[in-house]
């Protein structure tokens, strides 16, 4: 029913544009009566209609991907805890793919009206209007009635659905469900149903108990590694809300760069790994969990920050503190200066994120970090901007060794985390 809403809609805007589009062409019928008469055939006039249409369709498809893409952004950080696995919303290739296509249908069917009703231009008539000035045309006024007819006629059907949806609803409430609930007493039969429930019940309560006592025995445990600023910043406090209602579990933490973890988990000597994995290896399953992008930092003398982006163009000639060229994040920084035409030469090289973070806070330079690093940031003489002019995603993952099965609070930890840490960016203000 929703679906068919939509498309009413969507026949009432083709219905509206065509309409404008037609006055437009009908204002225009000099210059395309010159144009026929100058060897213009009536192909090449509409082709040119439909173009123009098309442009306007495939803009407002544009315009749509936009409010699209920041809606779910604010979907995600304000509904995460409500919609399960809310870190996987996104727009992907199946929806661009959509748009474009209904796009393209739409700027046909506004545009072929129009079009054929100009290919129809009398040259004699439209040669002799005044310059600047329309003639009445009985054939456009017949079309553009007909046009505005369809308009009125789709609203009121549409209206007319809305309303028979929202009394069939009404309705489907107040139905009768033919049962009194007053005074009800249980039969023999229902007290022994009563009985063998509240038997299953208790049964199923000692299991859990039972599963409550064997997570806390010596060899279960959680091994997880992950860089330190992302330890420090998201897995420490996920950690601590997770244990608040599994405190039976124990964390072993392995905090160091990724390669590191990334080899411990390919060796078996951890469970999984959480952070930013540039590398894909044989036999290591990756879940994606969220996805950041890069920030720049920089000293704010003034008290106040700076703009919400900045451009990666507008990099040139900053002092760059960075971290070593054989650091994946390093080198994706690097692909992206180069290819914005960025020419520089680090003002200082740290092996660290929180190193980076500290040195721009004396006034060393500039530094490009992941978007999780913004909470480290608060609290600091530091002015916090995204890079724009293009936006750099981030994908922010577990891995684990494919043929290893994580026990079922491992299970339990991934979920959490996919729902946490949506919520967590959006209360952190994440860009």
């Amino acid at each position: 029913i929703l679906l068919g809403a939509v498309g009413f809609v969507l026949l009432i805007a083709c219905a509206n544009v065509a309409n404008l589009v037609l006055v437009k062409t009908l204002a225009r019928q000099k210059e395309i009566a010159i144009r026929t008469a100058l060897g213009a055939s009536s192909a090449r006039v509409l082709r040119q209609v439909l173009a123009e249409t098309l442009l306007l369709s495939l803009s407002g498809g544009v315009l749509g991907l936009v409010v699209a893409h920041f809606s779910v952004r604010l979907i995600v950080a304000f509904l995460a805890q409500q919609l399960p696995f809310a870190a996987n919303i996104s727009l992907d290739v199946w929806v661009l793919g959509f748009t474009l296509g209904v796009s393209l249908l739409t700027g046909v069917i506004a545009g072929v009206v129009p079009a054929f009703r100009a290919t129809k231009t009398n040259l004699n008539d439209s040669l002799k209007q005044g310059l600047g000035r329309t003639d009445a045309d009985s054939g456009g006024n017949r079309t553009r009635s007909v046009l505005v007819i369809s308009e009125v006629a789709l609203s009121l059907v549409l209206l007319v659905g809305a309303g028979l949806m929202i009394r069939s609803l009404s309705h489907l409430r107040n139905v009768d469900s033919g049962m009194d609930t007053r005074n009800v007493a249980l039969t023999a039969f229902g007290i022994e149903l009563l009985t063998v429930a509240q038997r299953n019940l208790q049964e199923l309560d000692a299991v859990m108990s039972r599963i409550g006592q064997s997570a806390s025995e010596p060899g279960f445990s959680l091994s997880v590694g992950t860089p330190p600023l992302l330890m420090a910043s998201v897995l420490a406090p996920a950690i601590q809300e997770f244990r608040s209602h599994r405190p039976e579990l124990r964390f072993q933490l392995f905090d160091s760069d990724t390669t590191s973890v990334m080899q411990k988990v390919q060796s078996g000597a951890l469970d999984m790994g959480v952070g930013i994995f540039f590398k894909y290896l044989p036999g290591v399953r990756r879940v994606r969990l969220f996805r950041f992008s890069l920030m720049l930092i920089r000293t704010d003398n003034g008290g106040q920050s700076r703009g919400a982006t900045t451009r990666w163009s507008a990099l040139e000639r900053e002092k760059l503190i960075s971290l070593p060229s054989s650091i994946p994040l390093q080198q994706l920084v690097d692909r992206h200066l180069a290819k914005t035409g960025v020419k520089y030469q680090p003002n200082l090289t740290v092996n660290y994120l929180n190193t980076q973070i500290a040195m721009v806070e004396a006034g060393q330079g500039i530094a490009i970090i992941p978007s999780y690093g913004l909470p480290a940031c608060r609290g600091r003489k530091l002015a916090m901007s995204r890079l724009i002019n293009p936006v750099v995603p981030l994908e922010f993952s577990q891995i684990r060794l494919a043929s290893r099965k994580l026990p079922p609070v491992g299970e339990d930890f991934t979920s959490f985390l996919q729902s946490y840490i949506a919520s967590w960016a959006g209360r952190s203000g994440v860009l």
